[in-house]
């Protein structure tokens, strides 16, 4: 099929984009370089105590909950020991003893530990009995402890500073790793963004997946300019683009094919690791100089990427290629201009706000009085002035208008009237923000009735579709 010009440019300006965006982007070589503050490996967490794995419950799947458990102290040793052992409050570190200790009846002559009889015996049998079957259980859980409070602290994190923090919590399924060209890879292949829901009276923390395609993770590959990469991009597009695709971490079938592809393609003597003698469930080999991809998974944060972005490039050029360029913003950014620069269309504005301000006699263009110039309804719960209602008259003639001003200049205030002024003409208004602070205090600007037809997609995914 033959584009048209429009569509050749959009076409043009989305691949710009795209290839823009992929220059810009520093790869991550390894999972544990991200900053994010958590990170935990599938070897390490999957037997811990209080974690499960793969359940559901009444609000859908959860891929990972873990419970808040709580620390036990040591056993306490036989009284006569008491004085003599140095027990600390780790399971990894062994008590210890003093070798003597000030004699109250002989200050001259101290008392020794070996010297007592029966006083070593007793440690002795403390330490391998009591001490270490303490020990044992308490090592597993105190890593689950130390899970939770990096998880639970990310949350507060998100819910604290939302969208301006700029962190995500991914899911990653496929880890490479690589020995090549001066670099140690160790990075998934795949991720699915995951969110944490906000915590409930039982405490415990749920990691769900969100309702968000799957990210091919090819930023390492992007800079170590793999001559295999574009044909592995092709076929994986193809899986995971088809209906039918869910990658899944617990799934081996809905990531097989796309992994043991990566072998295929990213390196000559690649291997799928499962499909190798030496494999070990869940754990991540030592980088070679032969790429390895596993099947292991690896729940970590980092900083949000712009993978959606490409996502969202693909599949506008995809329509683009299909379809004429719409009327609109769209086919204004690749059409020749022609002609000069339309004029306004002179109009009088009229409403009344909810604290008397009256645009009665807002004329954007004639005196008013004119009984040809077309009259308007401006819906404005909020007080508003005459520069409000020349925003709303400028976009009726342009396809966007810019409004700046110094804090405290009635931003919000404008934005929430511009709002119901569309929502009351069976327009759909789009807001967004660069922090989500921004769009909380704006939803909170809107009159309660309003607030009611709003769908709030802040911190929590989940919460979103909720009001949805």
């Amino acid at each position: 099929m033959t584009l048209s010009i429009e569509q050749q440019r959009l076409v043009a300006m989305l691949d710009y984009l795209g290839e823009w965006d992929k220059l810009n982007r520093a790869a991550t070589f390894d999972v544990a370089a991200h900053q994010g503050g958590f990170l935990a490996w599938q070897a390490d967490i999957e037997s811990l105590p209080g974690v499960h794995l793969n359940i559901a419950d009444s609000s859908g799947e959860v891929w990972m909950e873990i419970e808040r458990l709580r620390s036990s102290k040591p056993p306490a040793p036989h009284p006569d020991l008491i004085p003599w052992i140095v027990l600390k409050d780790d399971p990894t570190t062994e008590p210890a003893h003093r070798e003597s200790l000030p004699n109250p009846e002989s200050p001259e002559k101290p008392l020794v530990f070996e010297e007592i009889a029966g006083l070593v015996a007793r440690f002795e049998a403390y330490l391998r009995e009591a001490w270490r079957n303490w020990a044992d259980t308490e090592k597993p859980r105190r890593r689950s402890i130390a899970v939770y409070d990096k998880l639970f602290n990310l949350l507060q994190t998100i819910e604290t500073e939302g969208a301006e923090t700029a962190l995500e919590l991914a899911w990653g399924i496929g880890v490479a790793v690589w020995d090549t060209a001066g670099k140690r890879v160790r990075y998934p292949l795949v991720t699915r963004l995951v969110e944490i829901d906000p915590i409930t009276t039982d405490m415990a923390l749920r990691i769900r997946p969100r309702e968000v395609p799957p990210i091919l993770e090819t930023d390492v590959y992007v800079a170590l300019e793999n001559p295999g990469l574009p044909a592995f991009e092709r076929a994986a597009r193809a899986i995971l683009d088809h209906p039918d695709c869910d990658v899944r971490p617990f799934d081996e079938a809905s990531y097989e094919q796309l992994l043991a592809g990566a072998a295929g393609t990213l390196d000559r003597q690649a291997r799928y690791w499962p499909r190798e003698p030496d494999f070990v469930p869940g754990n991540v080999p030592a980088a070679t100089e032969a790429l390895t991809v596993t099947n292991t998974w690896v729940v970590f944060a980092r900083r949000k990427g712009t993978n959606f972005l490409l996502d969202d490039i693909r599949r506008l050029r995809a329509v683009v290629e299909a379809e004429p360029v719409p009327d609109g913003a769209p086919k204004v950014l690749v059409e020749t201009p022609e002609g000069a620069v339309p004029e306004r269309v002179s109009q009088v504005w009229r409403g009344l706000s909810s604290q008397g301000f009256s645009a009665e006699n807002f004329d954007s263009g004639s005196n008013g009085r004119d009984a040809a110039v077309p009259r308007r309804e401006l819906y404005f719960p909020k007080p508003f002035n005459a520069e409000q209602v020349q925003i709303i008259d400028r976009l009726e003639h342009a396809s966007g208008v810019v409004v700046q001003g110094p804090p405290g200049t009635g931003k919000t205030h404008t934005i929430a009237n511009v709002i119901c002024h569309y929502l009351a003409e069976g327009k759909r208004v789009l807001v967004t923000s660069k922090g989500e602070s921004a769009l909380a205090v704006l939803r909170k600007q809107l009159p309660a009735p309003v607030q009611s037809l709003t769908v709030s997609l802040l911190t929590s995914e989940r919460e979103g579709l909720k009001q949805l």
